[in-house]
């Protein structure tokens, strides 16, 4: 009975962390944009993320996060209409 205790107490402490991770990711990240279009070629992504609190601090933690979140929530970070420049085209 203790081994089971343990176990779920681990398994809820684990829950509670990770729903807190990803709860403060979602109230911190907005999509941002980039300033210069060498910043835009050099990153690969049209919509870097842009943190409330935290500045680079955030953006490390974050990291796994945002990949995650990149993934699941692909039209909100690239709008449908919109697509990375090619080579060869060029900023207006």
């Amino acid at each position: 009975m203790k081994a089971f205790t343990a176990i779920a107490t681990t398994i809820l402490l684990s829950a509670l962390l990770l729903g807190g991770y990803v709860g403060t990711y979602y109230a911190l990240v907005e999509r941002g944009q980039w300033s210069t279009w060498d910043e835009l070629v050099d990153s690969g992504e049209i919509f870097p993320p842009k943190y409330r609190y935290g500045g680079n601090a955030s953006k490390l933690i974050y990291e796994p996060m945002n990949r995650i979140d990149r993934r699941i929530r692909n039209d909100y970070w690239m709008p449908v209409g919109e697509s990375f420049p090619t080579a060869g085209q060029y900023p207006p």
